[in-house]
C-alpha cells in the first residue's frame, strides 16, 4: 500500500509541487517513487514463493495450469478494464499516431506481452508494463519452484544474496538494458522466492520488529543523503530485500504500524490504486484547471490537492469493489470447483 501510494505521488508530482511549492522539500523522496516497482516484484516473489513453492516442487500439468489461471484471474480483470478505459479516453480525442497507442501495442496489452520487447517502451495504461513483466514471472515460476524447492535455507540465503546483488546492478544500469521489462523482473522476483525459503514467517524478536520501521525511515531519508542515480537505485534494491525479509519473518507479529487498519486497507486496494492512478490523474488535469489556483491561498491550494488525492483513491476503491474483488473471488471459486471435480 505504501509502495503504491509512493508511485502515485511520483506521477502526481507535477501537480503537487506546482500547487504546493511549500512542500518542495519532498521532491527528492517523491522523485524516488518509481523505484517502488521493484519492491512490488520482490514482495510478489516472497508471497508467491511462500504460498506455492511446495505445491509446485513436483508440478503436474494440472497444478501448473491452476496456478496460472489463479494468477491471471488476479491481475487480468483490472488490467483489461483499465486498458479499455484508456482506449475510450484515446478514442474520445481521435486515434493517436504515436507508437505507444498503436493497434499493435493494444493487442500486445491484451495478451500481457507488451513489456517483452527488445527495446522497452510504455504503452496505453503506462503502469501496466509491470503487470506484463509480472505475468512473465508467473509463467516461469513453476521452473523456478522445481529448482528452489530442493535447496535448504543456507543455499536459499546464498541465492537471495546473489539475486539481490544482481537486482541492484540491473537497476543501477537499467538505461542500457535490452529486454528491460523482463530483465528487471527476473532477479527481483526470483530473489523474493528464495527469500521466502530462507526466511519464512516465524517467531520474531522485538529487534526484528523494530528494524522494519527503521528500514522504512531509512527509505524515506535515503534520497536526501544520496543523490539520484545508479548508487541510489542499488542501495534501494538492497534495502527492499532486507525490508521484505524482515517483514516476512515478522508476519502477523510485525509492529502495530504495519498492521494498522488504514495500511492493511491501503494494501488491499493497492493493485487497483496502482492500475488506475495515472488514468485518474489524466482525467483530473483534463477537466480541472489547476493553473487557475496557483496564486490562491495555502488553505485553498491544500484543499484542492487533498480533494484530488481523494478522487484518485476513490477511483481505486471503485475499481477494487466492482472489478478486482469480484473477479478474484470468482477465480477462487472456480479453482475450488475444479479441485472438487
Amino acid at each position: 500500500g505504501i509502495a503504491a501510494f509512493w508511485v502515485l505521488l511520483f506521477h502526481f508530482a507535477d501537480i503537487l509541487f506546482r500547487m504546493l511549492p511549500e512542500v518542495s522539500f519532498l521532491k527528492p523522496l517523491v522523485a524516488a517513487g518509481g523505484l517502488a516497482v521493484p519492491l512490488f516484484f520482490i514482495l510478489s516473489g516472497y508471497v508467491i514463493g511462500w504460498r506455492y513453492i511446495a505445491k509446485l516442487a513436483s508440478p503436474t500439468i494440472q497444478t501448473v495450469l491452476r496456478f496460472w489461471v489463479l494468477r491471471l484471474g488476479r491481475v487480468y480483470p483490472v488490467h483489461i478494464c483499465t486498458l479499455l478505459i484508456s482506449l475510450a479516453m484515446v478514442a474520445r480525442h481521435g486515434w493517436p499516431t504515436d507508437e505507444g497507442h498503436s493497434l499493435g501495442k493494444f493487442i500486445a496489452n491484451c495478451f500481457l506481452i507488451h513489456s517483452w520487447d527488445y527495446n522497452f517502451s510504455l504503452s496505453w495504461n503506462y503502469p501496466a508494463w509491470s503487470i506484463s513483466s509480472e505475468w512473465f514471472a508467473y509463467l516461469i515460476f513453476p521452473l523456478v519452484a522445481i529448482g528452489l524447492a530442493r535447496i535448504d535455507r543456507v543455499w536459499a540465503f546464498r541465492v537471495t544474496i546473489l539475486m539481490c546483488v544482481l537486482s541492484a546492478c540491473v537497476y543501477a544500469f537499467e538505461e542500457h538494458l535490452v529486454f528491460k521489462g523482463l530483465v528487471e523482473v527476473v532477479p527481483t522476483f526470483v530473489g523474493g522466492v528464495a527469500l521466502a525459503i530462507a526466511y519464512p514467517p516465524s517467531r520474531s524478536s522485538r529487534w526484528l520488529r523494530l528494524s522494519s520501521t527503521i528500514g522504512l525511515l531509512v527509505a524515506m531519508i535515503l534520497p536526501y543523503t544520496i543523490g539520484s542515480g545508479s548508487g541510489q537505485k542499488a542501495i534501494y534494491l538492497i534495502l527492499f530485500f532486507i525490508l521484505v525479509g524482515v517483514l516476512g519473518v515478522s508476519g502477523h507479529q510485525a509492529m502495530s504500524l504495519w498492521r494498522s487498519r488504514i495500511l492493511v486497507y491501503l494494501g488491499e486496494i493497492s493493485y487497483s490504486l496502482y492500475m488506475t492512478h495515472t488514468i485518474a490523474i489524466t482525467l483530473l488535469t483534463r477537466f480541472f484547471s489547476f493553473e487557475a489556483f496557483y496564486d490562491r491561498s495555502l488553505s485553498i491550494r491544500l484543499g484542492i490537492v487533498l480533494v484530488s488525492l481523494f478522487v484518485i483513491i476513490i477511483t481505486a476503491v471503485g475499481m477494487f469493489y466492482t472489478i478486482e474483488q469480484p473477479f478474484r473471488n470468482l477465480s477462487r471459486r472456480l479453482n475450488i470447483k475444479s479441485k472438487v471435480g
